[in-house]
């Protein structure tokens, strides 16, 4: 579970709250806040920049729990961008492994069934 805390009217937070809508995610949760309640989480020392992203829920208030990690969400994006190239290459690289090492022979039996034999 994250949440995603976004500034009202504010270029960046529109430009991230675009690119989470091109790349949704069921676990995450968008809290737009206004400028009083960005006042109150930018006293958090965590809290560098809006729009920023934390890895659990927030507290009733709506504040930043004391045990969660606080990331803005250009970077978090930025991150979430090299794992999935880098699980594009690996599946790639499986992919033709599976293909070199294993063969499948269909044989006919006389009574009608198939064999299959796996190399």
């Amino acid at each position: 579970m994250q949440t995603v805390y976004i500034l009202k009217n504010c270029i960046k937070s529109y430009s991230a709250l675009v690119s989470l809508y091109k790349s949704p995610d069921i676990s995450t949760v968008i809290i737009m806040v206004g400028k009083k309640q960005s006042k109150l989480l930018l006293l958090d020392k965590r809290v560098k920049e809006f729009p920023f992203i934390i890895n659990t829920l927030p507290n009733n208030i709506g504040l930043i729990p004391k045990t969660s990690r606080v990331l803005p969400l250009r970077l978090f994006l930025s991150l979430r961008n090299q794992r999935r190239r880098l699980k594009e290459k690996r599946q790639k690289v499986f992919k033709k492994k599976i293909k070199q090492k294993n063969s499948i022979r269909k044989v006919a039996n006389p009574d009608g069934g198939f064999e299959i034999i796996l190399n």
